[in-house]
Order: structure tokens, then sequence, then C-alpha cells
């Protein structure tokens, strides 16, 4: 990584330590790529580290974002089996 200033590795051990947030809010902007392969992942292992996540998006969207109903309707496809993916 050629980051000037890289602090990644203690993010990533500070984000998956068990019981270290309660809870967090992410805020899904792009749909495609970044939401399958990003935001998605990264809310993935916040729950896989104890955390309640709540997924905020737009009503309307802007380009290329997602709205919160797309995403109401992706969790409801994902959730099928998977108790801890729910519309609240």
């Amino acid at each position: 990584r050629p980051w000037k200033i890289d602090c990644l590795d203690e993010a990533v051990l500070q984000l998956s330590a068990r019981g270290k947030f309660k809870k967090a809010i992410v805020f899904a902007d792009n749909a495609g790529s970044d939401l399958i392969c990003g935001i998605l992942v990264f809310v993935r292992e916040l729950l896989k580290a104890g955390t309640t996540v709540v997924v905020a998006a737009n009503e309307k969207p802007a380009i290329n974002d997602i709205t919160a109903d797309e995403l109401v309707a992706l969790f409801t496809k994902l959730g099928k089996g998977a108790p801890r993916v729910r519309d609240q």
C-alpha cells in the first residue's frame, strides 16, 4: 500500500474486535460493485464482530446511487435464510 499515512491495519484490528462497537450506521451511496464489494463486505465484518448495523441510503438517486427502496429489496432477497439481515 503506497499511502503516505497508512493506519488500515489498526482500523481493521479495531473494527474486528468483538464487542468493541455496539452500533454502526453505514451510508450506502453508490450502487453496483461499490455496494456489493465494499459496503456489504464492511457491514458483514461489523456484524461478525457483534455490532448492530443500520444501513442508510437516499430516498432518490443521483446518477448511480442506490435508493432506500432498492436497498430494502436487496436485503429482502439476501435475508432469506439469514435472520440477521432484515428490514426495520
